[in-house]
């Protein structure tokens, strides 16, 4: 069994690799998180889960083809977010905004991997970049101020080439490893 999923990778540029940076060093003083490490970030199409080998060449065919038609597309990474509620929050994001290429994209996935068996994600997809997993705040009205004044600090646009399908392999303290089964490029026109 291999743990998968189907994400977009970003190749992200010096302001907003600094832009996390700040946000990791502010919080840093507020909270206990796990961080993602720089290079692991990624927005996630599909999560897969515990998965037999077996099934992967068909994952692979189906992706391939929900992608091959699609022409690349531009994206905004923005506003900072949080999963969870205001008392316990536990997810720290950046929002990625493409309009109907990412949505259609995310959709025709979702549909097309139902036929394998896997159960489609009824709630409203929120297309964004995991940054950080809260375990515990010690001082919750510190930690909303530091998302306000950090809310709207940041934007850039990025290009989606290529879909990729991972494999994560959970080490010891929650440090994922994700290794690549495959790439499908999108659409040349």
């Amino acid at each position: 069994m291999k743990r998968l999923f189907v994400a977009i990778d970003f190749q992200f540029d010096e302001q907003f690799c600094t832009y996390v940076q700040n946000i990791r060093m502010k919080m840093s003083k507020l909270d206990k998180t796990t961080w993602v490490q720089p290079q692991l970030l990624h927005l996630t199409l599909k999560f897969l889960g515990e998965t037999p080998e077996y099934k992967i060449p068909k994952i692979t065919q189906i992706v391939k083809a929900q992608t091959a038609t699609l022409a690349p597309f531009e994206c905004q990474i923005a506003h900072l977010g949080v999963f969870g509620s205001r008392s316990h929050p536990n997810v720290l994001w950046m929002g990625v905004q493409a309009g109907q290429p990412l949505t259609l994209l995310q959709q025709n996935i979702e549909t097309a991997l139902s036929a394998l068996g896997y159960k489609p994600y009824y709630g409203h997809f929120v297309p964004h970049i995991t940054l950080g997993r809260i375990h515990r705040l010690d001082d919750k009205n510190m930690f909303w101020n530091a998302i306000e004044t950090m809310q709207d600090k940041f934007s850039a646009t990025m290009q989606v080439q290529n879909v990729k399908l991972y494999e994560s392999v959970l080490q010891k303290g929650y440090n994922p490893e994700y290794v690549q089964i495959a790439a499908f490029p999108l659409l040349k026109v």
